[in-house]
């Protein structure tokens, strides 16, 4: 989330995508999702959400023409959520 509230306040507006608009109507239903089945201690709710909240994140970056930025499950720790593949 810190780097999202960044995000909304030093680049409101990118390259004439609207970053924090974006942020506020995909990216925070899908974060309060998550916070939702943690505070349930839902495993299943924790996974549904989690991908609904990737899916948000890479609906999003199809839309401000990064179609390129890929998330993902992490496979292994640390960072394999991140896709750069072509």
């Amino acid at each position: 989330m810190e780097g999202l509230d960044d995000a909304e306040q030093q680049f409101p507006t990118h390259d004439g995508v609207p970053v924090a608009a974006m942020i506020k109507a995909n990216i925070d239903p899908a974060v309060e999702e998550l916070r939702k089945a943690v505070e349930a201690k839902s495993s299943d709710g924790f996974a549904a959400a989690f991908d609904h909240l990737t899916s948000a994140c890479n609906n999003c970056h199809t839309a401000a023409n990064k179609p390129f930025i890929r998330i993902q499950r992490p496979t292994a720790p640390p960072l394999s959520n991140q896709d750069f593949a072509p």
